[in-house]
């Protein structure tokens, strides 16, 4: 006992315990056929050196002296207009980063002390996104999409010159060997229901299969590393039902055999950066602990995983890049927040603010009458549930939970509110208080109540996992609870009710025809046949919303021209625009219940490139 609790409290990480079940193990008697009597000791001992781990997390888990970043200096690279994306060099010397112009995007080139920028690229349509470094500098490889391919592989020469298509079919974020000979991805099937780590040489574009997770278990396609020395991969990996705070933990894989191990114990909810650091004691992940939250940079000591946060606040830290001295980060920090607006679908250009505040993480509205409105923002530690007056008074929190309490709506009769929550769905009274869970779960979310308010129906991710995804269906559950019954069977989601009660629409996905958006279906509230499918535009929000007629659905469509309200007859035809908004970024639509007014989430972002600096180590 006495040599465990010292293992605990051993100063060089390499030889300390560092969790639970390795105390546990250490902890294991030879000897199976114990007395009662022995048994307890050995338990009391397990609970003295798990005290004696908790003491170490508090003492160990705090910056030391000459840790990375322990002290820290935060710096704007001034002249640089929003970016989508940017990289630094492994030098240290050099940004790299995409402007978005007009209709398409350029790629510039400068130095990381002076305001001197370069173009490499002319303004070119489609996304352009994971931009990185060769390892010896000397290149830049990105992905482009656009409506005529799914994602292409680029490599262009910082001196410049005209970018050289690499490969096919590359979707997501990539990795460079150190030798730059080839690159490591996450590819996702999804009609087989597994992602796999692939590396891909450079050069002839063969491929090989290093690991593959079926789902329930799964990679992250957002973040991945190569070890300095070329023998493993770091990657995002989980088993979880949805984006909960443990859905993500970080693991090493072998290039060579694709054997896994853990990285320490820490979770998150997603993964979206992950980088190796060339001395290989240190990895830096761009990550979040809520599913909504902002992204945040932590650093994880390798191997021991002890793992501390290097930014805290509001914004979120993306597409993050570490100078090879490991003394420099890049990235694109990412603020948003929402206000809330009133129009009419006759005076698009006429708004009318309701939040007296800028709100972070808004995440739903709905009306509940025809001068108030609820919805789902920030507020204490979670995101929770807040009533207000069209006219912007009376602003109330009605619920104070830990747990993030999303997708509020609303019933007819202004009796009830129903959200989201932990993967299940609620009810409460309209004043958030009394609230019963109405579902099982592990994944029921948009619900929406029937106009008798008598029903929720929602949509089940049965199946579902992070970065797979899985076959969603609609359901129904009495307002007042009771067994869940299947209504839809397609692989559907996002319903609305239509006034009458007869009709739901919700958006309809076919997996086989992957290029294809996603589409609205129409179907029987009654027996759940499907009655109509519409295609929809590129870049048109998936969910729709009856008119209070019952004659047409409306939607949201955002691209680069800015934001337009579509309205769709159910009786056929091409689309119309009930409403435009020229230059604007909407994030979702509420049409009030006679459709005479719109609540509208309007989003103000800022993206601009920051280094982050450590000093003083």
């Amino acid at each position: 006992f006495a040599r465990i609790v010292r293992a605990c409290l051993a100063k060089d990480r390499e030889k300390r315990l560092i969790d639970a079940a390795t105390i546990q193990k250490a902890l294991e008697p030879r000897n199976h056929a114990l007395s009662n009597r022995v048994r307890v000791p050995i338990a009391m001992a397990a609970a003295v050196a798990l005290a004696a781990l908790s003491f170490v997390a508090y003492r160990f888990g705090r910056p030391t002296a000459g840790e990375p970043f322990q002290s820290m200096k935060i710096s704007l690279l001034t002249a640089v207009a929003p970016t989508p994306d940017a990289a630094l060099s492994p030098d240290g010397k050099t940004v790299a980063y995409f402007l978005e112009e007009g209709t398409g995007e350029t790629l510039w080139v400068r130095p990381a002390n002076a305001n001197t920028d370069r173009r490499l690229i002319s303004t070119e349509s489609g996304k352009h996104r994971f931009l990185t470094f060769s390892p010896d500098g000397r290149s830049l490889y990105y992905t482009r999409t656009d409506s005529k391919n799914a994602g292409t592989l680029y490599r262009i020469s910082v001196s410049g010159g005209e970018p050289q298509r690499i490969a096919e079919n590359v979707k997501d974020r990539f990795a460079f060997s150190p030798d730059g000979k080839q690159f490591a991805r996450v590819r996702l099937d999804g009609v087989r229901w597994e992602e796999s780590v692939v590396i891909t040489n450079v050069d002839d574009q063969q491929e090989r299969i290093v690991s593959t997770r079926r789902r329930p278990r799964y990679f992250s396609r957002s973040g991945l590393a190569w070890s300095p020395d070329g023998r493993a991969i770091l990657c995002g990996a989980g088993e979880a039902p949805y984006y909960n705070s443990n859905a993500y933990h970080l693991v090493r894989i072998d290039a060579a055999t694709g054997a896994e191990s853990p990285i320490g114990s820490h979770t998150w909810a997603r993964v979206e950066s992950l980088i190796w650091s060339h001395d290989g004691k240190t990895l830096i992940v761009a990550a979040n602990e809520r599913s909504i939250q902002s992204l945040q940079i932590w650093r994880v000591a390798w191997p021991s995983g002890v793992t501390r946060r290097i930014t805290n606040d509001l914004s979120n830290y993306e597409n993050v890049s570490l100078s090879s001295d490991g003394r420099t980060l890049l990235a694109v920090r990412h603020n948003t927040t929402s206000e809330l607006l009133l129009t009419s679908p006759g005076q698009p250009g006429i708004t009318t603010r309701i939040s007296p505040l800028d709100l972070h993480e808004l995440n739903a509205v709905a009306w509940r009458g025809p001068r108030s409105i609820v919805y789902a923002a920030f507020g204490g530690t979670a995101v929770n549930i807040w009533s207000i007056d069209t006219d912007g008074r009376n602003r109330v929190q009605l619920t104070t939970a830990e747990m993030d309490q999303e997708e509020v709506n609303a019933t007819r009769d202004g009796r009830y509110i129903v959200y989201t929550a932990g993967g299940r769905i609620w009810r409460a009274a309209a004043d958030g208080s009394s609230a019963q869970r109405l579902t099982p779960g592990p994944l029921d979310v948009h619900p929406v109540a029937t106009p008798d308010s008598q029903w929720v129906v929602y949509a089940n991710f049965a199946g579902w996992s992070p970065g797979i995804g899985g076959r969603p269906s609609l359901w129904k559950v009495s307002i007042h609870g009771g067994q869940p019954a299947p209504l839809v069977r397609d692989r559907t989601s996002l319903p609305d009710i239509s006034p009458d009660g007869r009709f739901i629409s919700c958006s309809l996905d076919k997996p086989e025809e992957q290029d294809v958006p996603v589409r609205i279906g129409i179907y029987s509230a009654e027996d759940g046949r499907e009655l109509r499918v519409f295609d929809v535009p590129r870049g048109a929000e998936p969910q729709a919303f009856w008119t209070p007629d019952g004659k047409a659905l409306q939607y949201l469509v955002v691209d680069e021209s800015g934001s337009r309200i579509m309205r769709q007859s159910i009786a056929g035809g091409p689309p119309t625009v009930a409403a435009d908004f020229p230059f604007e970024r909407l994030y979702f639509i509420r049409p009030s219940p006679t459709g005479a007014r719109f609540v509208l989430d309007r989003l103000k972002e800022s993206k601009e490139l920051v280094t982050i600096t450590a000093v003083n180590e």
